[in-house]
């Protein structure tokens, strides 16, 4: 048996048949009775002629035909002067059908395709008379790049009933395939919140719309060691932070879901939404504004300490009858400070809409900026979380927000466009809270970068 493939067609030989495909033709020649099953994988027409003799075609499925080219007979009947004449240049024996005839029967003229005509070809049903679509499954295989279709199968239902893309390991587990973006930890390691984040649920809820690449996931739990000494707060932050496109220039918000418990039990928060990291564009290099980015002419050839990318921004939670809205008069805050050391672009402070590669800064010539040699594609990052301010003190423990972290009075969870927030009824001051024995921040290091990873990332 051989196997003959094209993009979009599949042709099954089976014995000493010859099957040729020219022009959406299949040609037999032998002078036995020989049979082929032909599996459309795709739409198309498939014109079949069998050298003068008698053609005999069965509908096996929707999908599949079977061919078969009786005997000669004596009496066999020639084709009508009518038939369109057979082209010298039609005839095209593929090197990878050829026949293995019985060593009995001499060589027969080869059988040629031609054009469809009204007596001379056979054409299987109009089942499958049209032109090849869309409609193939591309096909999940081990070490290749995964299909979309095994990309789709990661999702996981929100709070509000619907289904939302969620985070993935590198390779697929039951595939083998790799998927060629990152997002961080896997957050069913975290001890204050295992489940699977839904991607583009806090941005849904204000129409807000993010690329699905840019969602990291950072895990902190208790005891472990960093610049700042012994993290305090266990932790998870989902957020997205991406450093392939220009609009993170000019976009101050940025979705967060920020889970944590002080390690020794005396407060919880679970609280998201969009929040503010500002809109100025600072630079490593100076002056710093809490948004800092790799810049033109701060990040240069041979220095890839100065293409460094860290932002700072606040998720507040705010009564409307409070009097006051500082940090520490909100109900809840929380600040967050994520950082790239590989982002992918450089910011053109004087035109912010300019793409820059930061490789091609960094290594001119030396790599495809959109390839997986690229050093810089986006996924070592490293990670601040803290201070965290609680001031809700007999107070509920349940609020229903917008998308920015004001309660609204009077609504129920669930609520189209609002967000659920828990946090405890204490107070826990945030210059006290320490996140780290030594300081109101722990950072951690999140080095996810593996060999699969390409911008945008």
């Amino acid at each position: 048996m051989q196997q003959l493939k094209s993009s979009k067609t599949a042709a099954l030989v089976m014995g000493l048949l010859l099957l040729a495909i020219i022009a959406l033709g299949v040609t037999f020649s032998s002078a036995q009775a020989q049979q082929g099953n032909i599996i459309l994988t795709g739409n198309q027409v498939v014109t079949a002629i069998c050298q003068g003799r008698r053609l005999q075609t069965t509908r096996i499925s929707d999908t599949e035909i079977r061919l078969t080219c009786l005997p000669n007979l004596a009496t066999a009947t020639p084709r009508p002067a009518t038939a369109t004449p057979i082209p010298p240049t039609a005839t095209v024996n593929s090197p990878t059908a050829t026949p293995n005839p019985p060593t009995a029967t001499p060589v027969l003229p080869t059988a040629t395709v031609i054009p469809p005509t009204g007596t001379a070809t056979a054409h299987p049903s109009a089942t499958a008379t049209a032109q090849p679509g869309p409609t193939s499954t591309p096909v999940a295989a081990p070490n290749q790049p995964c299909p979309e279709w095994v990309h789709n199968r990661h999702v996981t239902t929100g709070p509000d009933g619907q289904s939302y893309p969620t985070w993935h390991p590198p390779v697929d587990p039951l595939y083998g395939c790799y998927f060629t973006h990152d997002h961080g930890v896997d957050p069913r390691t975290s001890s204050v919140n295992g489940t699977l984040p839904a991607f583009g649920y806090v941005g849904t809820q204000g129409g807000f719309a993010e690329p699905h690449a840019g969602f990291k996931v950072f895990v902190f739990e208790c005891g472990e060691s960093g610049d700042q000494g012994t993290n305090r707060v266990a932790a998870r932050f989902v957020m997205h932070m991406g450093t392939s496109g220009v609009m993170r220039y000019h976009m101050p918000f940025h979705s967060v879901h920020y889970s944590a418990r002080a390690c020794d039990g005396s407060w919880e928060i679970d609280i998201m939404g969009m929040a503010d990291f500002g809109t100025a564009i600072g630079s490593i290099c100076g002056p710093r504004t809490g948004r800092d980015f790799s810049t033109l002419g701060c990040a240069s050839a041979g220095n890839p300490q100065d293409a460094y990318e860290i932002w700072t921004g606040t998720l507040q939670i705010n009564h409307p009858n409070d009097p006051y809205i500082g940090l520490f008069q909100s109900r809840a805050y929380v600040v967050l400070s994520p950082a790239v050391f590989d982002p992918v672009t450089t910011v053109n402070p004087n035109d912010i809409h300019q793409i820059i590669y930061t490789s091609d800064i960094v290594y001119p010539g030396q790599y495809n900026p959109l390839s997986a040699q690229s050093p810089f594609r986006g996924c070592k990052m490293e990670a601040y979380h803290g201070p965290v301010s609680l001031n809700n003190a007999g107070r509920p423990q349940t609020y229903v927000t917008d998308v920015f972290g004001n309660i609204i009075p009077g609504a129920q969870p669930g609520t189209a466009g609002t967000l659920t927030q828990i946090i405890s009824s204490v107070r826990v001051d945030g210059s006290n809270s320490n996140a780290s024995v030594n300081g109101t921040q722990f950072k951690k290091v999140f080095d996810q970068c593996n060999p699969y990873i390409v911008p945008p990332n």
